[in-house]
């Protein structure tokens, strides 16, 4: 999805957090390094990337605490929360989004 809307200014960033379970900082880069992951993943080891833009209320949740997508506008508004993952849903709010 990255690769498809990043020439219209889509920006991706994955955030991990190192501790949560059995993650580790090393686990994490060779995920990232198996999965051939081209974007900058994050290491929010404090948690303050999920306590900067707690999901809305009544949002659909998979009842897991990860994945967790956020689509998070150019004025750092938060605009789309889901981690009941809906791939077409996400593609229209970015779509809605972008110039």
């Amino acid at each position: 999805m990255w690769r498809t809307y990043q020439d219209q200014g889509l920006v991706v960033w994955g955030t991990a957090a190192p501790g949560y379970g059995s993650e580790s900082e090393d686990a994490i880069r060779d995920f990232v390094e198996e999965m051939g992951i081209t974007f900058p993943v994050l290491l929010d080891e404090g948690g303050e990337v999920s306590t900067s833009w707690p999901p809305p209320e009544g949002t659909p949740s998979s009842g897991a605490p990860y994945p967790q997508h956020w689509l998070v506008d150019t004025d750092g508004v938060l605009v789309w929360y889901n981690n009941a993952f809906d791939f077409g849903e996400l593609v229209e709010v970015i779509e809605g989004e972008l110039p």
